[in-house]
């Protein structure tokens, strides 16, 4: 079948492919397209029929996309975007619509969402979806158009992207007051290498390292998936832990954690990564700047509160 002939037969089944690979649900697909479950079906069918190969592996009423269904799932979601972008032209207000956000580690609580939340404030019909991503899993959300605007600890540097460093954050070692490192001065990396770290799991939402060089040895008594964890770990007194500056600051002011002087470890650098027509939109340009600003704030508070971070 001609490449023109294929497209204009199977045109109109697209959109309900793509509500189902994206939403992972029948049932959800039609609630969103405003169709009956047995249409959805159908139309699947016919797709798949006119495609002369399965788009999904089905076990029950579960779907789950192939191979095929995955590269299909991210050619008709560029195709999308590239639409949305020209469409955006059209629109009184361009940040209008839903916008896909992911973030790692210590990005999303402390710099994204609260950039997200004033961008909603001042744009009521900007309507962001912020996920929470493993580094390794943003890039391939990235590639798939899964996600417009993807923050995270190291450059993304794939094909059809565009990765641009923004900033930085800092990170120190910590200890509760019942750790017998609390309020002391003058230790070396030796010593603290020797005692027992809390440190992010190998997997899961905070899976990105916490700072501590690789180069230097230290103990991991226990490892979590959530930055909150870690520091409720860490005020507990028993363990250390490698946190951003920015996220106890209330904790050292309430002293239930003190900040150990050294080591002075490297700053932690920001990157925030775009599909190449995901750069295009204003809203996602807005997005940066906001987090970049928040950083830049960030840094100024993080001094005050510890000045030790103000050496070079």
């Amino acid at each position: 079948m001609q490449l023109r002939v294929l497209r204009r037969s199977t045109w109109n089944w697209l959109p309900v492919f793509l509500s189902v690979a994206e939403t992972g649900s029948v049932s959800e697909a039609s609630r969103e397209l405003g169709i009956t479950p047995a249409a959805v079906s159908r139309t699947l069918r016919l797709l798949e029929d006119h495609l002369g190969r399965p788009l999904f592996t089905r076990s029950g009423r579960s779907l789950r996309l192939n191979a095929a269904g995955l590269q299909m799932r991210g050619s008709i979601r560029a195709a999308v975007d590239e639409v949305d972008v020209g469409l955006m032209a059209f629109q009184p207000e361009p940040f209008n619509g839903v916008v896909r956000v992911a973030a790692d580690g210590a990005l999303n609580d402390h710099f994204v969402l609260p950039a997200l939340l004033e961008l909603r404030n001042e744009h009521p019909a900007f309507s962001p979806d912020q996920q929470i991503l493993a580094e390794r899993d943003i890039s391939k959300a990235l590639c798939l158009g899964e996600v417009d605007v993807a923050f995270s600890d190291h450059a993304i540097e794939d094909e059809g992207t565009d990765c641009e460093a923004i900033g930085s954050y800092t990170v120190g070692v910590y200890c509760g007051r019942s750790h017998a490192f609390y309020g002391h001065e003058g230790l070396n990396q030796q010593a603290i290498g020797k005692q027992p770290f809390c440190a992010p799991s190998n997997s899961g939402y905070f899976a990105c390292p916490d700072g501590w060089p690789r180069a230097w040895p230290r103990q991991i008594a226990i490892r979590v998936t959530l930055l909150s964890a870690a520091i409720r770990v860490a005020c507990e007194g028993e363990l250390l832990a490698v946190l951003p500056d920015i996220a106890v600051v209330n904790e050292c002011a309430r002293g239930e954690l003190h900040r150990l002087s050294l080591p002075q470890l490297p700053a932690r650098d920001v990157y925030c990564t775009t599909s190449g027509l995901g750069a295009q939109r204003p809203v996602a340009q807005a997005i940066r700047t906001r987090v970049r600003e928040r950083l830049l704030a960030a840094q100024g508070r993080a001094t005050g509160a510890f000045p030790i971070l103000a050496r070079g």
